[in-house]
This record gives structure tokens, sequence and C-alpha cells, in this order.
């Protein structure tokens, strides 16, 4: 009897996006100047501006003094990422973001593991994606959004994108997405 039986369908919940509101509150929460401010500053930044993936986020790499070895390229405003699939991506970044990253940067030059090739760090060396999601809840926690997690800021980023008249051709391509049904998740 239970071989034609259909298992029940349930409705896709939409993933909370962040308001203006919440994210002005975020940025507040991370502006002062010391090294994780800054730090925490940038990432949301970046996350708000391209839409990444946690694990891109957390792979970015840096060289002071190599610029082919570091993924960043504030002078161009473009963050080269290793999306899903090995597939390497070149997005644009705006001039906050730019600005937020270059501020770390300095900051980061003082850090005692600085020669470390990763672009974040925390107090032991690299910032992992576990660093990074453990900072957003932290962050989260601070201004009241107990559920705040870096996939949010990639739907608030698809959100912003659309409602901000942007074509849903350029959406796919800048978050990666290879089927359009990707679109209706987001």
């Amino acid at each position: 009897p239970m071989i034609k039986m259909h298992p029940p369908k349930i409705p896709e919940k939409p993933v909370p996006v962040l308001s203006d509101e919440d994210i002005k509150r975020l940025l507040a929460s991370c502006s002062g100047k010391d090294f994780r401010d800054r730090r925490d500053c940038a990432i949301i930044r970046l996350f708000l501006d391209t839409g990444m993936r946690l694990e891109g986020m957390a792979g970015l790499r840096y060289n002071a003094d190599n610029p082919e070895l570091s993924d960043i390229d504030l002078r161009s405003r473009v963050v080269r990422i290793v999306a899903k699939g090995r597939r390497e991506m070149v997005l644009p970044i705006g001039a906050k973001t730019a600005r937020d990253i270059d501020r770390y940067i300095r900051v980061r030059a003082g850090h005692p593991r600085a020669a470390d090739p990763w672009l974040w760090l925390g107090k032991k060396g690299r910032l992992t994606a576990s660093g990074v999601y453990q900072m957003m809840k932290d962050r989260g926690n601070a201004i009241g959004l107990p559920d705040l997690h870096p996939h949010q800021l990639r739907h608030t980023f698809s959100h912003d994108w659309l409602a901000g008249g942007g074509s849903e051709g350029d959406l796919m391509r800048l978050a990666g997405w290879k089927s359009r049904a990707m679109l209706t998740r987001y």
C-alpha cells in the first residue's frame, strides 16, 4: 500500500534577508579601529558586495609583496574566488568594501602571522570557514540577530541585486549558478 504514496510536499521557506536597518546595525557593531573590528567589517562588506559562499571567503589569499598570490586587487576593485566545482571567478567590489579591506590590511600588517598566505587572520593564524561562521554568529548575537549566518548575506546580496534592477543572468553569473532554478530559491 505504501508504494503508491508520495512524500508530503514541503514548501521551501524563504531564507530571511537582512533589512537595511539590520545591515546598518551589523556594520555599526564592528565600527571600531582594532584588528577584530576592521577584519569583521571587511568580511561583512565583502559578503554583502559579492554574495560569495563561506568557503570562498575563508579561502581568500593575500600576499603584500606579490599580487599574483593575492585574491584581492583593491586598485581594480575585484576579488578572485574559487567557487563550487573549482571554478575561478572574479567579482567586482564596491568602494566602501575596498576601503574597509584596505583598512583591515593595514592593521593586518602588524599581526604576528601577517606572513601567512591567508587574507583573514584570527588569534592563532588563518580564520577558517568555521571561524568566519562563528564571527557572524557572535556579531548577530551582539545586535539581537541570534539566527544570523553567512549564507543569509548571500541571500541578501541576491535579493538586493534583483530589487535594485540587476538582471537575473548577471546574478546567475555573479553567484556562480548554472541553473535558473537557483533564482527561485533566493
